[in-house]
Parts: C-alpha cells; sequence; structure tokens
C-alpha cells in the first residue's frame, strides 16, 4: 500500500496540516497517487462520504462530491502532469442534499 504524503506548493505536509489547508480551499497534493487513489485521499482527509460526478477524463482531472456538515460540495482532482501524481481542490459552492447539487449541474450544462 502507497505510504500517504501530502505536500502543499511548498513541500511535504502533516495530513492535518492538509486538512487545515484543504478546508480553507487551498490545493494539496498527493504526489504518489494514481487515478484510482481518491477515496482513499478523501477518506484521510476526514471525508467519509465520497460519490463520483465526473470521472470521464483518461487523465484523471475529475469531480466529486463529498458530504460535510455543512451538506454536499464538489472536490475537483486534477493531474499534475508532469510531476507525479494528483492535486485536489475543495469547491466553493455547498448544496444542502445531493440531490441539489445534480440539479445545479443540470441547470449550467443546460
Amino acid at each position: 500500500m502507497k505510504k500517504f504524503e501530502f505536500h502543499d506548493s511548498y513541500g511535504k505536509i502533516s495530513v492535518k496540516e492538509a486538512k487545515e489547508l484543504f478546508r480553507k480551499g487551498k490545493c494539496v497534493s498527493f504526489p504518489n497517487a494514481c487515478w484510482t487513489d481518491y477515496n482513499r485521499v478523501l477518506r484521510q482527509l476526514g471525508f467519509k462520504r465520497v460519490k463520483e460526478i465526473y470521472t470521464c477524463s483518461s487523465a484523471g482531472d475529475w469531480t466529486f462530491a463529498i458530504q460535510t456538515k455543512e451538506g454536499w460540495r464538489f472536490v475537483y482532482q486534477e493531474n499534475r502532469f508532469p510531476k507525479l501524481g494528483f492535486n485536489y481542490y475543495l469547491g466553493t459552492e455547498t448544496f444542502r442534499t445531493f440531490k441539489d447539487m445534480i440539479n445545479y449541474l443540470t441547470i449550467m450544462e443546460g
């Protein structure tokens, strides 16, 4: 199993630091993640409910939904090419229910 190693833009950080930065909307990186590690990464960041939204990019640039205490939020996974691994960002919008989130996407894609 891969060792968890989170990074910010300056280098390696602790899981606790990664959680704090991520919840503040800052990018956290998981340099040795592969495209299938998203669930493990997000659980390590403290989120138990993760749903796939867009997973059609072969590069692994995917979108997920996570449930927080406040509601549902988007998470974006971005390939770090030419470096290994992925960056993770927390979306700014909060939706009361998962259905509200899907309705929002339907309207935006209209």
